[in-house]
């Protein structure tokens, strides 16, 4: 309980927008990624040092994303005023706010937890002694009907089991006037109703959080595979470079090496080294652009597997993502209806946190470079 409620809490601060802004639209104001030939020739024209086509073009696409955070912050900053209510609203149970409870150590959580049960089944007419003895798992089975029989008296007013096993064979008019020599009729149908009500909503709660906690499963599988996500593209690419392309680099280098050991760099010789020094600084200019054609080839190949892995991932975000935080929000909300519960009235966020991921995984886009 206390996790949920803290992430809530701190999502909701990170991310929470206008119900008008929906998470689509917020999307919607991610740029499109520069196409794989953009990235391509900008790739190539900067290894061979020629003049940039498209000088801007990561400036301009990092401009355009700071934009759309920019106009997300915004919306934040007039939310900023229903959450600080929702942080100040009580915690269902208890006498503490949802600001204050989201300060708790674990153990002062367990605590809480604890007291809010203690109360519980202290409405049933179970005392703390009585908790013990069922948490003990030791109960004989006259035991559980005498805890049993202790709860249906505190719930009727006075009927015991064995007063319930009495008027089950009683008509109508016989059980009507039984019960009015224990209490009265209406009072105690009245709270049976009462009783069967709120069994029914413990279910349905019960279910709820059920599902709500399914949704926490699936937003942490998506985040434990978000995770890392452009380092093991970059993975892929260094793969790929060893597999088919180091070994011939190697060989390269090599020959630039014995090119260096000949002279290729020398700035002075006498005459009778110019011919062996001069075909070395030949040799070695001829290797170097080989080297580059090789990493230029490189990058043709191994560009459109990193930005594959960012369109992915931002369809991911928006495919997966995105529909199971709607679903948590739903759930949610209706757990506020059913309990009153602060720590589920912060609800808007959920989709909203996939909204940022989907403009944060983006941002990823430009970081592909390669060291070997």
């Amino acid at each position: 309980m206390k996790k949920t409620l803290i992430t809530a809490i701190t999502l909701a601060c990170a991310f929470a927008l206008q119900a008008q802004t929906s998470p689509e639209t917020i999307m919607s104001w991610c740029p499109a990624l520069p196409s794989e030939a953009d990235m391509i020739r900008f790739e190539t024209e900067n290894l061979r040092q020629q003049t940039l086509s498209q000088p801007d073009l990561y400036d301009d696409f990092a401009d355009a994303l700071k934009t759309a955070r920019s106009k997300a912050n915004a919306v934040i900053e007039k939310e900023s005023a229903s959450i600080d209510k929702v942080m100040a609203s009580k915690t269902s149970g208890t006498d503490l706010t949802v600001a204050q409870a989201s300060q708790l150590s674990e153990a002062q959580a367990r605590q809480l937890a604890q007291n809010k049960m203690t109360s519980t089944m202290t409405g049933l007419g179970l005392s703390a002694e009585d908790m013990a003895r069922m948490q003990s798992g030791d109960l004989s089975e006259a035991e559980q009907m005498a805890l049993a029989n202790k709860v249906m008296m505190a719930q009727t007013g006075g009927i015991s089991m064995e007063d319930i096993q009495r008027m089950e064979h009683m008509s109508d008019a016989e059980r009507a006037q039984y019960m009015q020599q224990h209490q009265n009729k209406g009072n105690i149908d009245a709270k049976m109703q009462q009783n069967q009500k709120n069994l029914q909503k413990s279910q349905q709660v019960n279910a709820l959080i059920q599902q709500m906690l399914e949704y926490d499963r699936q937003a942490q599988a998506y985040t434990d595979k978000r995770k890392n996500f452009g380092e093991r593209a970059k993975e892929q690419g260094r793969a790929l470079y060893n597999k088919q392309f180091k070994q011939r680099y190697d060989a390269l280098e090599a020959t630039a090496q014995q090119a260096i050991r000949d002279g290729a760099l020398s700035e002075k010789y006498s005459e009778e080294e110019a011919p062996k020094v001069e075909a070395a600084a030949k040799r070695l200019e001829a290797v170097r652009k080989q080297q580059t054609d090789l990493t230029c080839e490189f990058y043709r190949q191994y560009i459109p597997m990193y930005r594959k892995a960012v369109a992915d991932q931002m369809a991911q975000c928006k495919n997966t993502f995105l529909p199971v935080m709607k679903s948590k929000k739903q759930v949610m909300d209706q757990l506020y209806q059913l309990t009153g519960d602060a720590q589920y009235a912060i609800t808007n966020i959920y989709p909203f946190t996939a909204a940022s991921d989907y403009l944060e995984i983006a941002e990823e886009l430009a970081d592909y470079a390669l060291e070997f």
